[in-house]
This record gives structure tokens, C-alpha cells and sequence, in this order.
């Protein structure tokens, strides 16, 4: 019975030690969409300062959305882009929605094209005004 038990007892730590030296299996690859950008995102909330890494197109919707969503609150949302501009003529374009991803899409382009992107947003009157500034 003890020879049993022994035999057992090396056995189970013999499956337990080959378990652990087995390869790990190979993560299949990330979808182009959430690929990683490793972007850092300036932005501010009713002037403070404050940075987000974003890791993936995904992310950067969310931030955005987030971003939307403090804005409803009441905040002013700053967001800076996420590509350096070289233009010397300060351009400054607004746009007003009462449609939260209508509001999204444009800060999203505008960013991408350089622009530094302000949101507010009127309760009383449900509309989003995104005011976006290439320097």
C-alpha cells in the first residue's frame, strides 16, 4: 500500500513539473482595429491637465466618448491632437449637434487632421459645441 501511495504521490509531482515546463500557447493576433497605437493624449478638464495612453482604435473611442460624457456633465473637455500641426495661421472651426456620435465623429476627424478640439455641452438645450483650433 505505501509503495502505492508512493508511486502515486511521484507520478502526480512528475505531471505537475512537465505542466509547467510546457510552452504557453500562442495568442492569436490582435484585430487591425485594436492594434497598438501607443499614443499618448493630452487633454485637459476645466483647465487641469491631465494624459492618457491610448493602446487601440478602440481606446481612443471610448476616450472619446468619455470625454462627451464629462462634458454633458458639465465640464469643458480640451482634447489635443494626436498629430503635431506646422501651420502658421491659427484656424478655428465650430460645430454644434444635438447628437452625441455625430459630436464624436467630428472631434475624432478634426484631431486626426491636427486641430486641438474644445467640447461643451448646454443642458437646457441638449447641444454639443465643439470648437476645434489648428495653431
Amino acid at each position: 500500500m505505501k509503495n502505492q501511495f508512493r508511486t502515486l504521490a511521484i507520478f502526480i509531482a512528475l505531471c505537475m513539473v512537465a505542466a509547467s515546463c510546457q510552452k504557453e500557447e500562442i495568442q492569436s493576433p490582435i484585430p487591425v482595429e485594436q492594434k497598438a497605437t501607443d499614443n499618448i493624449v493630452n487633454y485637459m478638464v476645466d483647465g487641469q491637465s491631465y494624459q492618457a495612453v491610448i493602446n487601440s482604435e478602440l481606446d481612443w473611442s471610448d476616450f472619446l466618448y468619455r470625454m462627451l460624457a464629462l462634458a454633458e456633465e458639465g465640464h469643458t473637455v480640451t482634447i489635443s491632437s494626436r498629430v503635431s500641426s506646422t501651420s502658421s495661421t491659427r484656424e478655428v472651426v465650430t460645430y454644434t449637434t444635438t447628437s452625441k456620435p455625430d459630436a464624436h465623429a467630428w472631434a475624432d476627424n478634426m484631431i486626426d487632421q491636427g486641430y486641438q478640439v474644445t467640447i461643451t455641452y448646454d443642458g437646457s438645450t441638449g447641444i454639443f459645441t465643439c470648437i476645434a483650433v489648428k495653431k
